[in-house]
């Protein structure tokens, strides 16, 4: 088993099991690809991939296992090579980091600022996604480190340290007819409501879908959006009652 074969096996899991995808990615030949990828199930006796004809059409459960150490493997591999750089430039460099518009807009602020503060010759990268999005640049080692909520999953994967603890916020026109009943607000009386919330909100395994999956019920949301400030506009405008971080409020 070598370097090569694990770096070519993900990046084929990375391009939709697409190995000419992966080949013209890694600037390699197809048929070497095939070939280190039919050695490596050979030495393990077993197989990563299930196969219609030439094509892979998934990977086996064995398959998820390697695909999870080989991450893993890789990662380390390029954590040593970054030690040297790290010990001859403490202070310099560029940070990679991936993190939602609130946080980015609500949160960091103040962190970032003290951060170029110390270490001014330190070029910061901001990357924002969705929380899913944020997982694939984490796994797949397009940035350093991740700012974000609802990644408990990859506690199997990545060391995961919590920052501080966030709610949500319900918010509303100042006329809206219910007001008052707010202060007395249910999660079965907020499924009843029009719904302006995150659009991440609407994917599965997030806190927001699961509060309202434990209590049998199902939100009904009107309108998504990635942003704080657009969903604050479109709940003023009367589309819904608004979720947001409370940060954001």
């Amino acid at each position: 088993m070598t370097l090569t074969q694990l770096k070519y096996l993900i990046a084929v899991v990375d391009n939709r099991l697409n190995i000419s995808l992966a080949a013209e990615h890694l600037n390699t030949s197809q048929p070497g690809i095939s070939k280190q990828l039919k050695l490596l199930e050979e030495e393990l006796l077993a197989t990563i991939f299930v196969r219609k004809g030439k094509k892979l059409a998934d990977t086996t459960p064995f398959g998820d296992e390697v695909i999870f150490y080989a991450r893993k493997i890789l990662q380390d591999t390029n954590n040593i090579g970054l030690l040297g750089q790290q010990l001859s430039s403490v202070d310099e460099g560029v940070l990679t980091i991936a993190t939602t518009h609130s946080q980015a807009r609500y949160v960091l602020p103040d962190v970032i600022k003290t951060f170029k503060l110390e270490y001014p010759k330190v070029k910061l990268e901001l990357k924002l996604g969705s929380a899913s999005q944020i997982k694939e640049m984490v796994q797949t080692s397009e940035v350093d480190i991740a700012i974000a909520t609802d990644l408990l999953e990859l506690q199997r994967e990545l060391v995961l340290l919590p920052a501080y603890n966030w709610y949500h916020a319900i918010i509303a026109p100042l006329d809206h007819p219910r007001k008052k009943d707010f202060k007395r607000l249910t999660i079965n009386r907020l499924a009843k409501e029009p719904l302006v919330t995150y659009a991440f909100s609407l994917e599965p395994d997030t806190s927001f879908s699961e509060t309202f999956e434990n209590a049998g019920l199902k939100p009904n949301i009107v309108f998504a959006a990635r942003d704080a400030d657009i969903i604050k506009t479109y709940v003023n405008m009367g589309m819904g009652v608004g979720v947001i971080a409370g940060m954001a409020y």
